[in-house]
């Protein structure tokens, strides 16, 4: 017959086997399902709005109400 020692030892060992098994097979389980395309159609692309063109929006002149606070 075992010792109680060597029974709770066992008990212990099972017990983490189940944790790490579980604990490994959640995290495999959120990384699979982090990686699935879940949008059903992957070949519907939205179509954005292209980029405006903000060539000469700058202007390098200053009105007076600019340059009267510019220099001040």
């Amino acid at each position: 017959m075992a010792s109680i020692n060597t029974i709770v030892k066992r008990k212990q060992y099972l017990w983490l086997g189940i944790v790490v098994v579980g604990t490994a097979s959640a995290i495999g389980g959120a990384l699979y399902l982090s990686d699935v395309d879940m949008s059903g159609n992957g070949e519907t692309v939205a179509e954005q709005e292209p980029v405006p063109d903000m060539t000469g929006v700058v202007d390098t002149t200053f009105d007076d109400k600019v340059r009267q606070h510019a220099t001040t």
